[in-house]
This record gives C-alpha cells, structure tokens and sequence, in this order.
C-alpha cells in the first residue's frame, strides 16, 4: 500500500457521486449545508457561497488557509490543503458515516477491494486540527477503481453522474474535471 496523494481526489469524486446518486447531497449544496457553519476562516457570506461543486473544481475562491482570495466560481486554484479534503467531510456528514465505512460499503465491497484504507497524514490537518485523511491502497485497487470509471460506472454510480465527473467541470481550467 502507498498513499496515493492528489489521486485521492478521484477517490472522493467518486464518493460524493455515489452521495449524489443517493439523494444524500446535491454537487450544488451550500457546504454549510453538510458542515454547518464556521469550516472555514471566510466571512458567512463567502462561507454560505461556496458549494460542494466548488470544492470539487477547486474554485471555492478559498485558498490552503481556508480564507477568501476571490468570490466562489471567479479563480481556479490547485488546492493541496484542506479544502478540497473538506469534499470528503461533506460525503461523511451527508452519510452519517465515517469514511471508511462509506468507502469500504461504496467501493470496496462491490469492487473487491482488498487494499484500501484511510490513514491519518502526519503535518496536515483541518481547521480544528484533525488530520487530513490519506488513502493508502494498491495499484491493484487503484485498477479496479479505474475499471469502474471504464464500465460506465459499473452499476455504482450513474453514468450520468460519472460523466459529470469527467467533464470540465468549470472554464477557468478546461483541463480539470
């Protein structure tokens, strides 16, 4: 097993999807919706803009300290910090369960993973000091992951929602689904 970094962010797309797909979010859900308020340093109004899209595009106008740099939809930045981790929070909270769990019950289980695992990551962490969460898998694992985004979405997530991933998912970086 290896934590896998930024390719964890397809992980937890995938994830959030599956909470779409189920009726337990909306991708255009206020955040505050899921969290309440005060998950990030922003004032309310900037808290109650950004949604979980935002989060997902990396357009939250938020940046790694969770403070405003740009309206919600107005700046694309690359995050590596806590806020597009806090798209994972939000498919927790939506679930009203642990991400393991709705990893393990999600994925794992119907796509035979054996491998996967969310582990603490040491020096980064959210707002209240928690660690990040860190997935740790195989490539194996990643291969069966990818195998379900080939299959259409294999009957875990909609096509439909599946293609919304795949899409760009905003026009400031044509390039990021």
């Amino acid at each position: 097993r290896h934590d896998v970094a930024s390719a964890q962010k397809s992980v937890a797309a995938l994830l959030a999807a599956v909470a779409a797909d189920r009726g337990l979010l909306d991708f255009d859900d206020p955040v505050t919706t899921h969290l309440g308020p005060g998950w990030s340093r922003a004032p309310v109004e900037h808290e109650r803009a950004v949604t979980v899209r935002h989060l997902m595009s990396m357009t939250s106008g938020l940046d790694d300290l969770l403070e405003p740099v740009a309206a919600p939809g107005e700046v694309w930045r690359y995050g590596l910090g806590p806020t597009w981790h806090l798209v994972k929070r939000v498919v927790t909270a939506a679930a009203g369960l642990d991400l393991q769990e709705v990893t393990d019950t999600w994925l794992g289980r119907p796509l035979g993973l054996t491998d996967t695992v969310w582990v603490d990551r040491p020096g980064m962490s959210y707002l209240d000091g928690r660690p990040f969460e860190a997935l740790s898998t195989t490539g194996r694992d990643l291969a069966a992951i990818g195998g379900l985004v080939l299959a259409g979405g294999a009957g875990i997530v909609s096509g439909e929602r599946l293609a919304e991933l795949l899409r760009p998912s905003q026009e400031l970086n044509p390039a990021y689904g």
